[in-house]
């Protein structure tokens, strides 16, 4: 008998690598500490969505300013929610629970979503975060109490492709 490759298919490996920058990302807020979290961005990545204490909008520089005021949240829990891989290009939806520290607070929960996309980094071929999104939720006084205070990014008339377009086609524009 001939030994036979044994080897992941591509898209396992794929996958891998796109968990693994979200998990660097998340160990960036476990530390509070950016420096790492930036490893898992791309450097023009751009973030936008509500927190308690307003909105965050821009680049990502705004979330690391962020992270390190905030501190370790060293209890904060993790679920991948969606993993969605197209091309070079990968869409993820993440859980987050127990995130705290000094601008957090205690006991909240998050979503977040991140698209990232395949870039040569040095000779490595890596993934990174480029826009982000979040839904954020907290507990309070020991019951649980959700405030819908982000929503994704909806490109304005302006940044959107002439050709794309947000709605279907009315009837009138069809005939």
């Amino acid at each position: 008998m001939t030994p036979q490759d044994a080897s992941a298919p591509p898209y396992i490996a794929t996958h891998d690598a796109i968990i693994y920058a979200v998990a660097t990302y998340l160990e960036g807020i476990r530390e509070g500490n950016s420096s790492i979290m930036r490893l898992a961005f791309h450097p023009a990545a751009t973030f936008f969505g509500y927190y308690p204490g307003g909105v965050m909008e821009g680049s990502a520089d705004g979330l690391f300013e962020w992270i390190d005021k905030n501190g370790p949240a060293p209890d904060i829990q993790a679920r991948f929610a969606g993993v969605e891989i197209i091309g070079k290009i990968a869409l993820v939806r993440l859980e987050l629970e127990g995130l705290s520290g000094s601008l957090a607070g205690t006991n909240v929960s998050m979503s977040d979503v991140f698209t990232l996309m395949q870039s040569k980094r040095s000779v490595n071929t890596t993934w990174r975060a480029t826009p982000r999104g979040r839904y954020w939720r907290y507990v309070e006084n020991t019951r649980r109490t959700t405030r819908v205070l982000a929503t994704a990014h909806r490109p304005t008339r302006a940044e959107r492709p002439a050709s794309a377009s947000v709605l279907p086609a009315t009837r009138q524009q069809r005939a």
